[in-house]
This record gives structure tokens, sequence and C-alpha cells, in this order.
């Protein structure tokens, strides 16, 4: 008989809710890890259940995110999958260095003939077809229509047909059961449409492959479906810092007070022989909200006499190993000098080529010391409680996050909920400014949120600062 523990785990890898969904995972590769067969077992079956494309890699996620290839024999995985596709033989492949007989003619294909559905079910697919998934995918198979001439968008639309025919899914309507009845607040869900359409994109791209898509295409357009990435599934929040709680109520005159009790604070924790480049703090209740995001900015001399505003570089994509937050970063840094004729963000974001669906809460707030300020071009590693920029065998650069109180939804207006401190090392940031006549100062952002009604929307206030 399967462990009740267990089979609660397995049952909640179809939580609607992705971050859940990420500690469900984490909660099995610890069990696998430390030699739990049941655990191990326990997953195959689970995915041998699975009957739609996007479920089998929510479970083979596991096993890739979580490098857990050791711990199984590949014509068992292989076994266990009954609904393969692009993207699954492509984990499959990564994972088993024996991987064989992945034939794309495996893969699921629609009946020509349109389905039939119920009168009432005839509009869903357009309507929420950029809500039940991201925009993404309409984007890239847009992308891939106008590269090609094939009818993406409408063989979409058939195959979704067909798995809602045959696997139907509920109306994709939002689960107010996780906002305490509160409609102005939202957060991220991954209801049963999710799944159909996720499974409907990968059956359109092994149809297209059947007509002359080239399978390494489409084995990259599928990657967007990916759940979760090796190196983020790993990371771990650390515990929520005492200074950065207990902010509310917070009014207009306590801000510059609070950001530099909050700033201070920080710095007392960083690492010896480093910097505070950066810190996130975010506070809420059911009636208000405040956040404070402050940056060190590198300036030429009395630039904070001037406009409170800042640049940056764009981000950098980490895409050395797809779908892993690995690899170098910043190639070109140190080849141009550095003109800094207006304030410049030290930091800059890190974002992977492929977002696992269930880190996207938090994989969009991740910066690190920008390689292009520090002129050199650096290696991002993870560990469970940090993601590091390393360069010359030390460590440029280390970001930390945590969940200001977490739950489901947030304000609309709010974003994330999730904390942060970035830092770099002292020496680095001394050389850059001794090689440059510049200034530092740091740029402060409140943005203060507060309900006039408990049934209105909160009124945002925004303020920047030079400190």
């Amino acid at each position: 008989m399967t462990n009740p523990i267990l089979q609660m785990l397995l049952e909640r890898l179809l939580w609607p809710v992705p971050r859940v969904r990420w500690e469900v995972a984490r909660s099995l590769a610890r069990l696998i890890r430390e030699g739990d067969r049941e655990a191990a077992s326990g997953l195959l079956n689970w995915i041998s259940a699975r009957q739609l494309e996007s479920e089998v890699i929510l479970g083979l996620g596991i096993i890739d995110a979580f490098d857990l290839g050791a711990y199984f024999e590949f014509a068992d995985v292989h076994k266990a999958i009954q609904a393969p596709s692009h993207l699954s033989d492509y984990l499959l492949k990564k994972n088993f260095a024996n991987a064989s007989g992945l034939s794309p003619f495996r893969y699921a294909i629609s009946p020509p003939e349109p389905a039939t559905l119920p009168q009432h079910e005839e509009a869903w697919f357009d309507r929420y077809r950029k809500w039940a998934v991201p925009p993404i995918f309409s984007g890239e198979l847009t992308r891939l229509q106008e590269s090609t001439d094939f009818p993406f968008r409408k063989r979409w639309e058939h195959d979704w047909r067909w798995l809602q025919a045959t696997h139907p899914g509920p109306e994709a309507q939002f689960p107010h059961l996780f906002s305490n009845g509160d409609r102005d607040r939202v957060g991220q869900f991954d209801l049963g449409q999710r799944e159909l359409y996720v499974s409907a994109y990968l059956r359109t791209l092994a149809f297209a492959a059947r007509r002359g898509l080239p399978h390494d295409i489409a084995e990259h357009y599928a990657m967007i479906a990916l759940t979760m990435n090796r190196g983020l599934a790993d990371l771990e929040p650390i515990d929520r810092p005492n200074w950065a709680q207990n902010l509310l109520p917070c009014d207009a005159g306590r801000t510059k007070e609070l950001e530099e009790n909050i700033w201070a604070s920080a710095e007392a924790s960083v690492e010896p022989g480093e910097v505070l480049l950066a810190v996130r703090v975010v506070d809420f209740d059911t009636e208000s909200f405040v956040e404070f995001d402050s940056t060190l900015t590198i300036g030429p001399s009395g630039f904070t006499a001037g406009p409170v505003e800042t640049e940056e570089f764009n981000g950098l994509i980490v895409n050395e190993c797809p779908g892993e937050m690995v690899g170098l970063v910043g190639r070109n840094a140190g080849i141009d000098s550095l003109d800094i004729v207006y304030p410049l963000a030290l930091t800059q974001s890190v974002l992977q080529d492929f977002i696992g669906r269930v880190h996207i809460g938090m994989a969009c707030d991740i910066k690190l010391a920008s390689p292009y300020v520090f002129g050199t071009s650096a290696n991002v590693q993870c560990s469970p409680t940090e993601i590091r920029l390393e360069t010359g065998g030390e460590v440029l650069s280390r970001w930390v996050h945590w969940y200001a109180d977490w739950e489901p939804t947030i304000f609309t207006e709010l974003e994330s909920a999730v904390g942060s401190m970035t830092t770099v090392l002292k020496s680095s940031l001394d050389k850059v400014c001794a090689s440059h006549d510049v200034e530092i100062a740091r740029l402060m952002r409140v943005r203060r949120g507060v309900k006039p009604k408990v049934y209105m929307k909160p009124e945002v206030e925004v303020n920047t600062y030079w400190m």
C-alpha cells in the first residue's frame, strides 16, 4: 500500500498553485536523494498515469531539474511515458546517456476531422488562450507561422479542441478560493485548461515536424513548456530578516527613515569583504503594502543634483545550457571601456532563456552585479541558498531572496512578494571607482499602496530619492 504521505505529495503535483508544485517537487527530490525507492517508484507510477504531454513534463522535469538521473534506469522512465513529445525526449536525452528508441512517430497526432464540442465551449480557445497560458505560446507560434507559412495557430486550436473533447477541462475561471474573496488580488495559477493548451502546443509541434519542420526547431520551441529549471529548483529562500518585517503602517513621513534602517541592517549582514549593492523589501497586509527598492548607482561628479533616475544594461540571458541557471554571461565585458556620462545602476537583471513555470514568481527578480560595469565576464552558479557570479576563482556577486508572508495572491499593483539582497566584492567596486572620475549614490524607490475602503483598489504613491 502506498505511503499516504507520499500519495499526498504526488497528488499535490497538480495543485493549481505553482509554488506548491515546486515545494512538492523539492520534497520528492529530497526523498529520492536519500535513497527512498518508494518515492522514486511513486514518481514513475505518477508519470505513467499521465495522458497529457504537459503533465508528463511536470513529472519528468523533477528528474531533470533536481539532476536525479542517477537514481533511475532509462528503460523504466522511458516505459513510464505514455504521452511523449519533443520536450520529453529532450529531457530523456539530457539525463540519460543511453537514451534510445526515441522515435518522433511515437508522438500523438490528433485526428484530421474537427472535434465536436458543446456549444458553450466553442469560444473557449480564444477566450482563454492568453490567460490559461502565458502569451509567449501564442507569440512563438505566430513567429513560426510567419517564417514557414504553416497554419500553426489554426492547428493549435484543432489540437486543443480534440484534447478538450477527450480530456475535458473546466472553464478557466480565476480561482477566488485562493484570494479570500478579494477580487483585486492576483496570483499565478495552473488550472486544468493550462495542461490542455500546453499539451496541444506540443502536439502542434509534433504534427508540424511530420510535415517538414526540422525536429531541432520543434525541440527548441518546445522548451517554453518547461516547468522547472536545474539550478533554480534547488534554490531555497533564506529566512525573512527581522528588519524586513513589520513595516506597516508606513506613512510618507517615515519612508526615508525606514529605508536608512533597512539599508544599514542589510549592510550589517553581508559577507566580509563584500558591499551591499541592492536590497528590495516588501511588506503587505489586507489593506496596504509598501515596497522599498534601493540600488547603488554610479555617475559623473554631481549627478545627484539632477533627475532622480538611472540607466541600466539590458538583462543578462543565461543560455549556455538551455533550461539551466548556469553559464557564462557578459562575454564582451571589459572589451570596451566604460564611459559613465549618466547615472548607471551597478546591478543587472539575470534571466534564463527558458524559465520554468513554477519559478516565474522568483526568477524575474534576480539581480547581480553588472559584468559590464565591473569589466569582467563571469559564470552564473547556484547553491541551495544563493545565486552567484564567479570570476577568477572568487565570488564577484551574490543574490539571496526571501518571501514576505507568502500566500497565493497579492495586490495587482505589487507585482512580487520577493525580497532580496545583492552584494559585490568591495575590491571590485573600489577598482571601478578608482578608474573613473565618478561618485556613488543610492537610488531609493518607495511604492506605497493603501485601500481607501476595503472594497476599493489601493491608491498607489511612488517616490524616488537620492540617498
